[in-house]
């Protein structure tokens, strides 16, 4: 298996659930997941957009899985900060 490169993370996320209602939200969002440190972007991305457990993104992003899990959890908090910010979320 090859690791899961940047492009790979950002086609993965723009490749899901933007349909719909979320279409209208997609400038923000991006910005907001743009806004996170690098390491907090790609386990977002690969777990919450890519759709993958936090065990399959540790072996794609080549980190163990509690550093995934950290990771995380600290996008998590400052994703729901970068939304609150823009307007988008309480």
């Amino acid at each position: 298996m090859r690791a899961v490169g940047a492009d790979d993370r950002v086609r993965t996320a723009r490749g899901r659930g933007w349909g719909g209602p979320l279409a209208a939200a997609r400038p923000v969002l991006e910005d907001a997941l743009r806004s996170l440190p690098e390491g907090q972007r790609a386990a977002l991305t690969a777990t919450y957009f890519g759709g993958r457990t936090v065990r399959e993104a540790a072996r794609a992003l080549g980190v163990p899985p509690g550093t995934v899990a950290a990771r995380l959890n600290g996008a998590l908090r400052a994703f729901r900060l970068a939304l609150a910010e823009r307007g988008v979320a309480p």
